[in-house]
């Protein structure tokens, strides 16, 4: 399977443009700060990009979060980015940036709030442009 590097960068171009929407705690949840009501994590990210709409989008990621789990969202968007676990073992859609390669963890880690989604918009670009990602222990 191919990297999907044009959905990658959309759903790069989609966190830096509306950053009030990414959080990446959480696969999805309702939220009043995001112009679509929704924030949701870089896998919800990536699966809001694959539809030709955000409408529709939203309405796969909130079909996929209510049919599972939070791996649910995270196989999805990897099968949909054609991120092969083979290639890419670690966890990179976990609760935080801890299986991120430098400079994109410190990053997310030393950035405010407000823009941690610019570490994960150059993480997404990263992985479009074939960036690797070493095992975590």
């Amino acid at each position: 399977m191919e990297r999907n590097a044009e959905l990658l960068n959309k759903a790069a171009d989609r966190i830096e443009a509306v950053p009030e929407s990414y959080r990446q705690s959480t696969a999805a949840s309702f939220s009043d700060e995001s112009p679509c009501g929704t924030v949701s994590c870089m896998a919800g990210e990536i699966i809001i990009c694959s539809e030709p709409t955000e409408e529709l989008g939203l309405k796969k990621l909130w079909r996929i979060v209510r049919g599972s789990s939070t791996n649910g969202v995270c196989d999805e968007a990897r099968q949909l980015a054609g991120l092969l676990r083979a290639e890419i073992p670690a966890p990179i859609f976990g609760r935080d940036a801890c299986a991120w390669p430098e400079p994109f963890r410190s990053q997310w880690y030393e950035y405010s709030n407000e823009n941690k989604a610019k570490a994960a918009a150059g993480f997404l670009r990263y992985l479009a442009q074939g960036g690797a990602v070493e095992a975590t222990d």
